[in-house]
């Protein structure tokens, strides 16, 4: 069994991005599987966990995952700066478009992402995982807008690969801590597979 959790790098004003210091965190584990606490829920699969940070960069960012493959689990990490709450996608649009460049200067008006489907949805209940991490103790929110930036392109071309992949917006640090964001990556991975397996 394997899982993969992605963030980014900082872009734009963002002098940090939260999802970098998390997937930092994560790799810096012995064992991210052990300590992240999934092996009980593999049960008898061996379970591996590989972590990437992604170029905030629309065409670096869809081929590094296009060359990553397939995993059975895809948790998607980005920054939300201007939201108070970790929030949980539910769909990726088939757009790019943002007066905000990318790290590679490019800035994508009103584009396709592909000649694919105009969106596509997690196979993931959002509404029903939202209500299981607030009975869980999170101060999460359902989102039905990824955004149009480089987080979407990502959460768009992670569903193409795979539709166990799910999307999550972590807000700014004094939003929510290292801790707090740590605990809620552990706990949806375990729920998640759980799901699956």
């Amino acid at each position: 069994m394997r899982v993969l959790i992605t963030g980014f790098g900082v872009f734009a004003n963002n002098t940090e991005n939260p999802t970098e210091t998390l997937i930092t965190s994560i790799s810096e584990m012995n064992d991210p599987a052990l300590v992240l606490g999934v092996d009980d829920v593999a049960h008898t699969r061996p379970c591996a966990i590989d972590v990437e940070i992604l170029p905030v960069e629309y065409r670096a960012a869809r081929e590094r995952l296009e060359q990553l493959g397939a995993y059975d689990l895809h948790v998607a990490l980005g920054l939300a700066a201007d939201r108070t709450k970790i929030t949980i996608e539910r769909f990726a649009i088939n757009k790019q478009d943002s007066r905000t460049a990318d790290m590679s200067g490019h800035i994508a008006r009103n584009e396709s992402i592909d000649d694919g489907a105009l969106a596509l949805e997690t196979s993931f209940d959002v509404p029903a995982l939202v209500e299981a991490a607030r009975q869980a103790g999170f101060d999460v929110e359902e989102s039905l807008s990824a955004g149009l930036y480089v987080c979407n392109t990502v959460y768009y071309t992670a569903l193409q690969v795979s539709r166990s992949a799910v999307f999550v917006h972590i807000p700014s640090p004094e939003y929510s801590s290292l801790e707090t964001n740590l605990d809620f990556i552990r706990w949806i991975v375990r729920k998640l597979l759980s799901e699956i397996f």
